[in-house]
């Protein structure tokens, strides 16, 4: 026998490696690493069975326990499935996409489907629609199929991708309305005619598809109080206004089609409506209107348990089933996607019978609102103070079909009678898209709706004239096409617009340009402000601070932050700041322009309140009162809190300082620790109470301070701002103020603190468990110690 070298290295043969696969896979066992290492010369094997073995083995590893070993599986199949042969590589995306963790997925994914255009196959798609997947899974194969789809240089992998996503929709009806949506959209806008047709066939596959999910409908149910039978006669009840012509319509439709409930699924989420759900005469239809050749009725269904659904349902027996498709097309793609829904929600489409389904929108048509205010008793004040939000609401939803168009159609009857404009912070909505137009460039658009929306309703109600002026028409535009894209639009189309509104819109774009955009709910909630204010100019801080609250929560500025992160502190200077000067005036000027360009996020606000106070001047108690509430948002109006300063290493560090009463009535000022003292004095604290601690450079020191200067109490923590995470080492108070609330009163403004700051999750170590839990931490198999979610349990104090 010849003697070996230490640096050789023994690989099994083929057939040893292909025995000890089997074995593995038939007893369910993960290998070990060296296996592992070992099978893998079986995927680039000549014999497809082979490395379809290897892949299963690596799936196997992918799925242990044992974090080396299964990290080593999933790295071996996202080689195998961008580099292996077809076989093996489709084994790899079939472990890889039932796996629990979905990272890199959709760049694999990419990569193996640019490799191997034909990887999915029939029997690969069947495999993966049939299998358990993640969401995150799913978002990778539904995100790359849309980005395919409308690539105008086209992709061989497009068409694989489409058949999954019918085969996944044909057996994941939650999944339809996005899928639905997804396909629609190829075939209104793919890259190619190609891609448009491929994606127009799979839609009305998938759509087949979810019908016979539906199933047939029953004819008979047996009521559940006098089991006598009955059927869709006894339960649809025709209001006196509904024509003979379509009552017949109606009931047949509802008798022989599942439409009734593929509509309540679609738009109510998760509720399949049977005949035995509805009582006899639970179904009553409505005539509400005509136009654009269609009759529309509302039905509203009530159900058994007092529950009660209400869709809207349109006939156009007239209309040509092409126009009739195209109309549906478009209200799909711009009513059920990501973006806030310009038209009603959609129901479904039955060409057959000349009908489709859709959301009610509740309410009259802006026209209708105008003039119903403008003959009530205190009509001209309330008319004159909705009709600037009114129309910057519905110009911005006629701007934002024709973005959601591509930019290339727009409704061809831009008034006021096609459009529901809600109050406050809810998006307006068109009423009818029947008519669209060619428009490959913003001026008609804008020009349209100065002309048919402006300028039409100040002629019915002359009161009005000069209240919504081209500003307004220039702001509805960015409202719904973005800062940066609305104003670039803009700007290349001045010289289109016409000698008078050219040097309007010049000074419209400089102005924003120099001072940012006030989007339509931050502008008119500051505009709200300032009226309240004008009535009431002798207003407390507090009650100042109250209808601070109560106008932020009615337009729901939250919801403004991740598009304009400078929403908050705009509110403020604008509101209950706009009078300070020097420093202060200059900083937050200057710390609005850098959350609108990100050097400063919005999770570092109370941090850089903070440092501006310390810098600034003096600041008057009022000043104070309202800098504290932008920094810490659950402040509420009624308590005591300012800013304290200090100076600390040859600079001035300033911090908020809340103020909270103990059980015996003793007031106690919880801030961060301003000075070394303070931080040695806590730490005495902890070595008198046998708790011994060790401080570093990372942590941060929360102290609750007496009225005579002396740290009575306090906590340290550090952060992961990267994860979204904080850690609390140890909360101690001193022993003479014990079981007074002090220590939960600490916690309680560490969890408001970090909320502020976007931290999610708090963890702990595993010490005095009882007294942790009751602040909402627990134990959890992914943390060591004990955990808190920031995210679930809401604030400790409401805003």
């Amino acid at each position: 026998m010849e003697a070996s070298s230490p640096g050789d290295v023994h690989l099994p043969a083929p057939a040893e490696l292909v025995e000890r696969a089997r074995t593995l896979l038939r007893e369910g066992l993960p290998p070990g690493l060296e296996e592992l290492r070992d099978i893998a010369a079986l995927l680039v094997s000549e014999d497809p069975a082979e490395a379809v073995l290897a892949a299963r083995v690596a799936g196997l590893a992918a799925a242990s326990e044992d974090p080396a070993l299964s990290a080593a599986g999933r790295e071996l199949l996202r080689r195998t499935a961008v580099s292996g042969p077809a076989p093996a590589a489709r084994r790899s995306i079939q472990c890889l996409a039932s796996a629990k963790d979905p990272e890199g997925f959709r760049a694999m994914l990419e990569r193996s489907l640019e490799a191997n255009p034909k990887l999915l196959d029939d029997e690969t798609v069947a495999i993966l629609a049939g299998q358990s997947m993640g969401r995150a899974t799913v978002e990778a194969f539904v995100g790359l199929a849309g980005e395919l789809l409308l690539r105008e240089e086209g992709s061989p992998a497009a068409e694989g991708l489409v058949r999954f996503i019918v085969a996944f929709g044909a057996t994941h009806p939650s999944w339809y309305r996005r899928l639905r949506h997804l396909l629609t959209r190829g075939s209104l806008m793919g890259g190619s005619p190609q891609l448009r047709e491929t994606a127009r066939s799979a839609r009305e596959e998938l759509e087949s598809a979810f019908r016979r999910w539906l199933g047939p409908v029953a004819h008979i149910a047996v009521s559940q109080e006098t089991g006598e039978e009955y059927g869709w006669d006894d339960v649809v009840a025709f209001d006196e206004g509904v024509p003979e012509r379509d009552r017949h319509r109606l009931l047949v439709a509802i008798k022989h089609s599942p439409l009734i409930r593929e509509a309540v699924l679609l738009l109510y989420g998760g509720t399949t409506l049977e005949l035995g759900h509805v009582l006899p005469g639970g179904i009553c239809i409505q005539h509400i209107g005509e136009g654009h050749g269609r009759s529309v009725y509302r039905v509203t269904i009530q159900v058994r348990g007092g529950g009660r659904h209400e869709l809207a349902l349109k006939l156009a027996p007239e209309q040509p089933a092409e126009s009739l498709r195209g109309e549906t097309d478009w209200m799909i793609l711009c009513g059920d996607g990501d973006a806030a829904p310009v038209v009603a929600r959609f129901g479904g489409h039955w060409p057959a019978l000349h009908l489709w389904t859709e959301e009610l929108i509740p309410g009259e048509n802006l026209a209708a609102t105008l003039e119903r205010l403008s003959v009530r008793r205190d009509g001209p004040e309330r008319l004159a103070g909705f009709w600037p939000y009114a129309a910057w609401s519905a110009m911005a939803a006629f701007v934002s079909f024709w973005k959601q168009t591509g930019r290339r159609l727009v409704v061809a009857d831009p008034g006021p009678e096609n459009a529901f404009v809600p109050l406050y912070h809810a998006p307006a909505r068109l009423l009818s898209i029947a008519h669209r137009v060619r428009c490959d460039s913003p001026a008609p658009l804008l020009h349209a709706l100065r002309t048919h929306l402006v300028e039409a309703t100040e002629a019915l109600h002359p009161r009005l004239e000069g209240l919504v002026s081209w500003d307004a028409v220039f702001s509805a535009f960015l409202e719904a096409m973005g800062e940066h894209e609305g104003l670039e639009l803009l700007e290349a189309v001045r010289g289109e617009l016409g000698e008078t509104v050219a040097p309007l819109l010049e000074r419209y774009v400089e102005a924003v340009r120099r001072r940012g955009f006030l989007p339509l709910r931050l502008y008119f909630a500051i505009k709200r402000y300032e009226r309240w204010s004008r009535l009431n100019p002798g207003a407390t801080p507090e009650a100042r601070a109250q209808t601070l609250h109560d106008l932020y929560s009615t337009y729901d500025l939250t919801a403004l932050q991740p598009s304009h992160p400078e929403t908050r502190v705009r509110f403020f200077r604008e509101t209950v700041l706009p009078d300070v000067s020097g420093e202060l005036a200059e900083g937050l000027d200057r710390l609005i322009q850098e959350l609108r360009t990100g050097s400063v996020r919005p999770s570092d606000l109370g941090n850089a309140i903070a440092a501006l106070r310390a810098r600034a001047e003096a600041c008057d108690p009022v000043a104070d009162f309202f800098l504290a509430r932008l920094s810490l948002p659950h402040l509420k109006p009624a308590d005591t809190a300012g800013f304290a300063t200090a100076p600390e290493g040859g600079t001035a560090t300033s911090d908020v300082v809340v103020t909270v009463r103990d059980a015996d009535g003793s007031f106690f000022s919880i801030r961060h620790a301003l000075s070394q003292r303070e931080v040695e004095a806590l730490h005495r604290l902890f070595l008198d109470e046998k708790l011994p601690v060790g401080f570093h450079h990372r942590h941060r020191f929360l102290v609750a301070v007496a009225d005579d200067g002396r740290v009575a109490g306090g906590l340290f923590y550090e952060l992961d701002a990267a994860k979204r995470a904080a850690h609390m080492d140890k909360v101690v108070v001193a022993h003479r103020f014990r079981g007074k609330g002090l220590a939960a009163a600490l916690m309680d403004e560490l969890a408001n603190r970090l909320r502020a700051m976007d931290i999610s999750t708090l963890t702990t170590g595993f010490f005095r468990p009882t007294f942790f839990y009751r602040h909402g931490f627990r134990v959890d198999p992914h943390h060591a110690g004990l955990v808190r979610d920031l995210r679930t349990d809401g604030p400790a104090s409401p805003e």
